[in-house]
């Protein structure tokens, strides 16, 4: 589990490191002394006591959240009783969050359940804690704090269970419904399509994929059959594609859950028919190129 979650916690991660810089102690200057004053007011923002897990439809969405106010802040100033922090999903998904100590050992963190009696997740050896599963509208989580508190981020949401179109260099995720999905995306130019499919859970059973290219009308398929076994993290798979419509097809079974991303670089059309057009490689060099299913070549 811990390797999907560093799909949305690595921009939960960037986030809280962005909001830690934007906010140092202020430097006064006066006359040739310099000195370091302390913010007194503390932002209402700051040591929420409860807070709402929201949903978005995919991490670039959840990342635009945590960039403009999604990251929370606590430091000696939180003063619950218990050091509890209530958080609650506002709708259902794949709940994830994450906490940050700069990486500051003592400052232990614990998430539990709604009973405040099942320990989820903790903080780490490198002091941070990420925790993810599918979670229902309305289910409540706690977060322990430590009792003396220097600074710590939360981050937390819920991206959507499902999708229809995608993006380049987004993630989304879709639990299996024992029938194919199908996710359009269109390529502007012949690029090199890098297609990544995580399977969650390693007691379910395997996830198949190909992709399907949109001619005169008409959805034709243009690969293999990808096979995603279970608990098979950044599993990849490259085409060559041409400009077009195209789409991803996904056959998951029920107790799956797929993290399910793409991205593109374009290619120059260099590629080499006959003999004579072939390219030379030399001794410890390399060369690369694109050539869709229709692309007769031959090695030489």
């Amino acid at each position: 589990m811990r390797k999907i979650l560093k799909k949305t916690a690595t921009l939960m991660m960037t986030a809280v490191i962005g909001v830690s810089m934007s906010c140092p102690k202020m430097i006064v200057y006066a006359g040739q002394r310099m000195q370091m004053q302390e913010r007194y007011t503390t932002p209402k923002e700051w040591n929420y006591a409860e807070i709402t897990a929201y949903q978005f439809g995919s991490t670039d969405k959840f990342e635009d959240y945590l960039q403009t106010g999604g990251t929370h802040l606590y430091n000696d100033k939180f003063q619950e009783k218990d050091h509890m922090i209530k958080i609650t999903v506002a709708d259902s998904g794949y709940f994830t969050i994450a906490t940050q100590t700069d990486g500051n050992r003592s400052q232990k963190v614990k998430l539990y359940d709604s009973t405040k009696e099942k320990v989820l997740a903790q903080t780490t050896s490198d002091g941070d804690l990420e925790y993810g599963r599918l979670a229902k509208a309305g289910e409540v989580f706690y977060l322990q704090m430590p009792e003396k508190i220097d600074k710590i981020f939360v981050t937390t949401g819920v991206i959507k269970d499902g999708f229809g179109s995608m993006k380049a260099s987004d993630t989304y995720y879709e639990s299996g419904t024992g029938s194919t999905t199908y996710h359009p995306f269109s390529i502007k130019k012949r690029s090199a399509v890098e297609f990544n499919i995580s399977a969650i859970d390693r007691n379910s059973e395997i996830t198949y994929a190909h992709i399907e290219k949109k001619e005169n009308g008409q959805w034709k398929r243009i690969d293999d059959t990808v096979k995603i076994k279970p608990a098979s993290y950044d599993d990849d798979f490259v085409h060559g594609l041409t400009k077009g419509e195209y789409r991803l097809a996904i056959k998951a079974p029920t107790t799956q859950l797929n993290a399910v991303s793409y991205t593109s670089s374009s290619k120059s059309k260099k590629v080499a028919y006959k003999k004579s057009k072939a390219k030379k490689i030399k001794l410890d060099g390399q060369t690369s190129n694109i050539y869709n299913r229709r692309e007769n070549f031959k090695m030489v």
